[in-house]
């Protein structure tokens, strides 16, 4: 079975591709991040796939805790470098102890059976995510402002 793959990028008052002028956040950044993020999250989740595709996660919904957590403590004002991403299973040494996030992670609705979300508590180690993180860190010794501009 096929099912048609549509890429509707546009909002009904808006034509697909249309680029949204950049807003100011007068709520702060943290929380202006958060609805560019939930905004982003219902957009992608009117994209349809083949049936193959299986399972897709919208993490946005299950993670919501942690990601409030790093938004709140890395996004205080404005940053010159944002880093984004949504796994941080490689480098949960970093988010434990160099973020201070914690607590529970929901699970998605379904899980492939060999690939179960683990949230905070994966123990798996990846090597690219350590390089970056370590990036990250080693200009901490040398300039104590670097989480200001940092994200």
């Amino acid at each position: 079975m096929v099912v048609a793959q549509t890429f509707s990028l546009g909002t009904l008052h808006e034509p697909a591709g249309t680029q949204r002028e950049p807003q100011l956040c007068p709520q702060g950044l943290a929380e202006g991040f958060l609805e560019e993020e939930f905004w982003l999250n219902a957009e992608l989740s009117q994209l349809q796939f083949l049936a193959s595709a299986g399972l897709i996660h919208h993490p946005v919904e299950y993670c919501i805790r942690a990601t409030s957590q790093l938004c709140d403590s890395l996004l205080p004002g404005p940053k010159e470098v944002l880093f984004l991403g949504t796994n941080p299973g490689p480098f949960m040494n970093m988010v434990w102890d160099w973020l201070g996030i914690g607590g529970p992670v929901l699970t998605p609705p379904q899980e492939h059976p060999k690939q179960s979300v683990l949230g905070l508590g994966c123990s798996v180690r990846g090597e690219c995510g350590a390089r970056l993180w370590g990036f990250s860190l080693e200009p901490l010794s040398r300039e104590p402002q670097y989480l200001r501009s940092v994200g």
